[in-house]
């Protein structure tokens, strides 16, 4: 299961990568770019929540009002899931 994860993690990074590449005023102004910031904050929303569930902790929902924030809790998120399954 980790190996799944570390994949679609590889993955994320590419599109954060990708996502970096593009200017500042393009990321926050322009209206399809609030839709690509909103998929990266549920794609690792939803990956974590997962985790929460099975280990029967509380989901936390949090705010994203940026790429940058969406970025940050994609890592924060990876570092917990990966913690999981270590300890299994």
């Amino acid at each position: 299961m980790l190996t799944l994860f570390r994949y679609n993690w590889q993955v994320r990074d590419e599109w954060f990568e990708w996502c970096r590449q593009r200017t500042a005023e393009r990321a926050e102004c322009q209206p399809d770019w609030r839709s690509w910031r909103h998929s990266g904050f549920h794609i690792a929303d939803v990956e974590y929540s997962w985790i929460c569930v099975i280990q029967g902790k509380e989901v936390k929902i949090p705010c994203f009002p940026t790429m940058d924030k969406v970025m940050a809790l994609s890592e924060e998120y990876r570092r917990e899931v990966e913690t999981f399954f270590q300890e299994e």
